[in-house]
């Protein structure tokens, strides 16, 4: 099952293509919600964004969130830790050239030498 991935965009931002690509990189290996704010409803995008317009202050609840980023907003820092603080949270400035958006949202890789029955048991609970 993939993590669900939820990315905060408040209506002052705005950079909304720079946003929405961002989210559709990320649907390949996440659930992604993108959360406008007071914008209009929308349909999911084709490749399975789910727009929605949540205010800050009643966020909708997913289960287990894994990841959770604003963008370029420190103080929606705190509706995201309020409604998921199990998760991983971050600012991200579409701007700037982000690699911690790569490394926060990078899938664990596990290596070692292991033999043939531990290499077995490893591929079958992945």
């Amino acid at each position: 099952m993939k993590p669900n991935l939820v990315i905060i965009q408040p209506p002052h931002v705005g950079m909304d293509a720079e946003v929405e690509q961002l989210c559709e990189e990320f649907c390949e290996s996440h659930y992604v919600y993108l959360i406008r704010p007071h914008s209009a409803v929308r349909d999911d995008s084709p490749a399975g964004v789910r727009f929605l317009n949540h205010p800050l202050d009643n966020l909708p609840g997913f289960g287990r969130v894994d990841t959770a980023i604003s963008v370029m907003d420190p103080e929606a820092m705190d509706s995201l830790r309020t409604f998921y603080p199990d998760s991983r949270t971050a600012v991200w400035d579409p701007r700037e050239k982000n690699d911690f958006i790569d490394s926060l949202l990078k899938p664990t890789v596990i290596r070692g030498d292991f033999g043939e029955h531990e290499s077995r048991e490893l591929a079958r609970a992945m």
